[in-house]
């Protein structure tokens, strides 16, 4: 019995799960339990997105981040962006980088809007305009991890469209955050490196080889160049 109890627990709580959407075809579910961190195959087939980690601080999320998608959808990423907590003061990212974050997952916001400046609303509304025109791309495309923040001191993600027509690049730049003793929440060592350790050049992958891309937007921080590119 003792060895079944188990099994037992995760039959009837996915039994609980469908019950539950059965009755309620129209709620959007999100597994999240202590804090994220466990994702399986039977929970995400029951499950809309997946609450990844509760730690949301934006340069740690990179490498958090990371690591899920080299398994998971970008569609099941939860990924917000969180306003100024009193534990994350010293060097904090900007609000142009927390959005470019959390915009190579499901984009969220959780913090106080009401409370935002004229110019961090500024930000906002630009941001979500580019996430509603990458979004088709980024949770409906096909991934390429081109560069791991585990080995560099930069992370880039590049998204392909299916047809292979149209990309959308990120390119994380974590340099700034290393250098500048970033007060992050989950230790960087062995992480990003102060000295990138590999080539400053992007090689895309995926796209087809017989046409010319077009840049369509370029949008740079003085942290992360976001590209989105289209086949002519």
């Amino acid at each position: 019995m003792q060895q079944e109890v188990r099994i037992r627990f995760i039959n009837n709580l996915y039994r609980l799960i469908d019950t539950l959407r059965q009755l309620h075809p129209h709620v959007l579910f999100l597994s999240c339990t202590s804090g994220g961190g466990r994702v399986d195959l039977g929970m995400l087939s029951r499950m809309d997105m997946v609450w990844t980690s509760d730690n949301t601080m934006a340069a740690d999320r990179l490498f958090i981040q990371y690591g899920y998608l080299s398994a998971m959808p970008a569609n099941t990423m939860e990924s917000w962006v969180l306003g100024n907590w009193n534990y994350q003061q010293n060097n904090l990212p900007s609000l142009s980088f927390k959005f470019d974050v959390a915009m190579s997952g499901l984009l969220g916001i959780s913090d106080n809007i009401l409370k935002w400046s004229p110019s961090e609303i500024a930000v906002a509304k630009k941001k979500i305009a580019i996430d509603k025109l990458i979004r088709p791309i980024v949770q409906q495309g096909i991934l390429y991890r081109l560069v791991s923040p585990f080995n560099h001191n930069r992370c880039a993600l590049q998204y392909n469209s299916v047809n292979k027509d149209s990309a959308v690049v990120f390119c994380y730049n974590l340099t700034l955050y290393v250098t500048a003793n970033y007060d992050q929440s989950a230790p960087l060592s062995g992480g990003a490196q102060s000295l990138n350790q590999g080539s400053t050049v992007l090689k895309l992958q995926g796209l087809d080889a017989s046409k010319n891309i077009a840049l369509l937007l370029q949008e740079v921080t003085n942290t992360v160049p976001a590209y989105i590119l289209e086949s002519t």
